[in-house]
């Protein structure tokens, strides 16, 4: 019992270390929706209106691209 005892706090330190490197491994996924929105915020802020919609389907024609995504064509 008194091994247990002793044990238990590096246990919980060991734990928590894996725990913390697991989370800090995890990426940010993005989405072409996250990635028109960031455009259309930042179309915005550099112009003071809101995009058309024809601007909004070149942000998610850029995004693809820069996604590496192309559409099957043959």
């Amino acid at each position: 019992m008194k091994n247990l005892v002793i044990l238990f706090p590096l246990i919980v330190m060991i734990i928590g270390f894996v725990a913390h490197k697991q989370k800090t491994h995890l990426g940010e996924v993005t989405t072409v929706s996250d990635c028109v929105t960031q455009k259309w915020v930042e179309w915005e802020d550099n112009r003071g209106v809101m995009p058309t919609q024809a601007e909004e389907v070149m942000f998610r024609e850029e995004c693809w691209a820069d996604m590496g995504a192309t559409l099957n064509q043959g």
